[in-house]
């Protein structure tokens, strides 16, 4: 998803091409979220069980109105202890 209208406590742009924390996604207010598509993805793995990693790439396409900084949260399904999320400033 992306996120209409992110604010932050501080400037994006000084978080761009970041990860943020558990703690500062919690801190990021926006007007709701906009579905992104996945262009395309390539894994090692088409399948990980729990307790093991592994290395992926997503490409995504922003929509076209977004502006600058974006911020993207990323949401992975199939957890035991439900969806793993990240959230990105790009």
């Amino acid at each position: 998803m992306a996120l209409k209208a992110p604010q932050y406590r501080e400037s994006l742009y000084t978080l761009k091409r970041s990860q943020l924390g558990s703690d500062e996604t919690h801190r990021v207010k926006s007007s709701g979220e906009v579905p992104i598509e996945v262009a395309k993805c390539e894994s090692r793995s088409s399948r990980i069980e729990p307790g093991q990693e592994t290395t992926a790439i997503v490409a995504i396409k922003l929509p076209r109105e977004h502006g600058e900084p974006a911020v993207i949260r990323l949401v992975f399904l199939g957890s035991p202890n439900g969806p793993v999320s990240a959230t990105l400033v790009l």
